[in-house]
């Protein structure tokens, strides 16, 4: 008569089973939570949306900033949010750029900050079920020239630090939809000039005792009253006392980026003058429609303002 012998229990298996619904029970809380709770495209803290794919494989989600408005010298807190597209096969390191904004077509920063590791957590082990936050501390040199500084935001992989490409447009990175405005204090005017409703003129700033020959400069202090959805371009006509034009600056602004009611210190510079008495009569345009910003006063709307001064160049 043979041995009944009762099966050996399938330990392996059943080992191999409850390791995999202990796996599924500790990704499963965060999966729903993410998909329920918090939108991977609209994560917590984030001020303002960019929404912004490089080569289909990360996205820059938003952003936050402490303040708008900082002074020479001084930090600014940035955080960025992340969130990959697909599983990645590389690392990829994150750059922040100010570059001045009056020139649009210019790379050169002025200030930066890299982050290797963006979030502290190498890209490659990033899951495409989260976001990532990434601190950056800004800081602003102390003999930096005040006015508007776009911040360029970007991502680059490899040892030649080859730069990732927006996935629509081709472009090598993003600049954020705000300026950040180093201050300066600009003496007031006697009282605001509004141009359109949409910018206006708080104060202005020029040198005495100009010498001919030598070249000055002037400040402006503007502000955006509303948030605007075009660029505009800043005239500043020099006449003489018989009103003929004797110079002129048109500078291209990013008033579309300007954070509404901040003030904006903007310079303009003037090559040497022969001797004499001088007005500034400047304004708004749009470019190519050549679309003024009126300003109201006492005979009815025009295209410009005279600074209530002259400017007088000595010998």
């Amino acid at each position: 008569m043979s041995e009944h012998r009762s099966p050996a229990p399938p330990w392996g298996a059943l080992g191999a089973a409850l390791l995999f619904l202990l796996a599924i029970g500790l990704r499963l809380p965060y999966r729903l939570w993410a998909i329920t709770r918090v939108p991977l495209d609209r994560p917590p803290g984030v001020d303002l949306s960019v929404q912004v794919d490089f080569e289909n494989r990360i996205r820059l989600v938003g952003y936050q900033i402490d303040r708008w408005a900082i002074s020479p010298g001084e930090t600014v807190q940035l955080t960025l949010w992340w969130r990959p597209l697909v599983d990645l096969d590389e690392d990829a390191h994150v750059y922040v750029h100010g570059i001045p904004a009056d020139q649009p077509f210019s790379s050169a920063q002025s200030f930066q900050s890299d982050h290797v590791h963006p979030g502290d957590v190498p890209a490659r082990r990033w899951d495409p079920e989260k976001h990532y936050r990434d601190d950056h501390v800004l800081q602003i040199p102390p003999d930096l020239q005040p006015g508007p500084y776009r911040i360029r935001v970007g991502l680059y992989s490899g040892p030649a630090g080859q730069r990732w490409r927006v996935t629509n447009g081709g472009a090598d990175g993003v600049d954020l939809p705000r300026v950040l405005i180093v201050r300066r204090a600009i003496p007031g005017l006697p009282s605001a000039v509004s141009f359109g409703g949409m910018l206006q003129l708080d104060g202005a700033e020029w040198p005495t005792g100009i010498r001919a020959g030598e070249p000055f400069e002037l400040w402006l202090s503007w502000r955006a009253l509303r948030p605007l959805d075009r660029n505009y371009t800043l005239f500043v006509h020099l006449v003489d006392e018989g009103g003929r034009l004797v110079a002129q600056q048109d500078r291209f602004q990013l008033t579309a980026m300007w954070p509404p009611g901040e003030c904006v210190p903007l310079r303009v510079e003037w090559p040497p003058l022969p001797p004499g008495r001088y007005r500034l009569r400047l304004g708004w345009y749009l470019w190519p429609s050549m679309e003024h910003l009126l300003v109201s006063g006492p005979s009815g709307e025009s295209p410009g303002w005279e600074l209530p001064f002259a400017l007088q160049v000595h010998p």
